[in-house]
């Protein structure tokens, strides 16, 4: 016997399904142009079509868990595609064209006047493992080998940390390492700020003579 609780609750898990499922599509893509873009491939302007297909399997891959069923889609399709008034987060953006890099926002667009940036930055992923000890471990012994004299290991260590603690911020001063010999550390230093940083978010540059205006850790 279905009751009008049931009936309810039903209702109250498709309407999460749907939301969820359209806020993941809205952080997916942008539109622009009447065309649609993945945040990550800004250069292939996809159809409406496209996307539908994409998403599908996008969505059977990702959330085996619901009841994935051809209503379904149509709602969430239908709010995050064809809707204009509703949740902006449930809803496929228009991007203004741009591109920023916003360490301080963790969603793929960033929004201004009633459009989006898309968010360059992508946040490491061992940051999710939520590891917040002040250890360095083996990395220890590598910056002690690396700086002999305690005060300007500290003072790399320290402008490191506050790189870290404030992503967003660009900081006043930055290290030049520079040696006659290779084997002294720069690269692998380089390797690791990279990986704290997140690749993706990261470019290691291996000449000055191609940016004299930059900081370069050079091998």
């Amino acid at each position: 016997m279905i009751t009008n609780e049931t009936k309810t609750e039903e209702e109250t898990r498709t309407q999460h399904k749907i939301e969820v499922l359209s806020k993941a599509i809205s952080s997916w893509y942008v539109r622009r142009d009447s065309k649609f873009y993945d945040v990550n491939r800004l250069n292939t302007p996809l159809s409406k079509e496209d996307i539908e297909r994409a998403c599908i399997i996008r969505i059977r891959g990702g959330y085996e868990h619901f009841d994935i069923t051809p209503d379904l889609i149509k709602a969430v399709f239908n709010r995050a595609i064809v809707q204009m008034i509703g949740n902006p987060e449930q809803s496929i953006p228009v991007w203004n064209g741009s591109q920023v890099c916003s360490p301080d926002v963790l969603e793929r667009v960033v929004w201004k006047d009633g459009t989006v940036a898309v968010n360059t930055w992508t946040q490491p992923s061992y940051r999710s493992l939520r590891v917040n000890e002040a250890e360095l471990g083996v990395a220890a012994e590598f910056f002690e080998a690396m700086f002999a004299r305690e005060a300007e290991r500290e003072m790399v260590l320290n402008w490191l940390a506050w790189c870290l603690q404030n992503e967003a911020d660009k900081p006043m001063w930055a290290p030049f390492f520079y040696s006659r010999s290779k084997g002294t550390g720069k690269s692998t230093l380089c390797m690791l700020v990279g990986k704290l940083f997140g690749d993706e978010n990261t470019v290691t540059q291996n000449s000055i003579e191609k940016r004299l205006d930059c900081c370069v850790m050079t091998s």
